[in-house]
């Protein structure tokens, strides 16, 4: 009867680490989410983008933003792309058409 009883928990013991594991890296995924996936941009790499320039002109300078928001109503796009510096990105706005519009750098709260 021992031996039943072993092997019974020990059948459910793989399913309770593979709940854990699942779960370590859903927080593992998470975290990665949440930090930014896109280039790093130097100040001197921002002068590169100039008004009128295309998406794949932008990403051609500056490689894949952090973030691409799209705003319906305005029917604009911006791209975000982080500074070396935490606290700084650097957004670069496109027109309907898919052209820049306008550049600027902000400041953004870390948590």
């Amino acid at each position: 009867m021992k031996t039943s009883t072993m092997h019974a928990n020990s059948f459910f013991r793989p399913a309770h680490l593979r709940s854990a594991g699942m779960a370590a890296l859903l927080m593992a995924a998470a975290a990665l989410a949440h930090a930014a996936p896109g280039f790093t941009v130097q100040a001197r790499d921002q002068q590169l983008v100039k008004v009128g320039m295309t998406q794949e002109q932008v990403r051609a300078a500056l490689g894949t933003p952090a973030r691409s928001l799209q705003f319906q109503g305005l029917h604009t796009t911006t791209w975000t792309y982080q500074r070396p510096e935490a606290e700084i990105v650097f957004d670069v706005d496109f027109g309907n058409d898919g052209k820049v519009i306008a550049t600027g750098e902000r400041q953004v709260q870390l948590d």
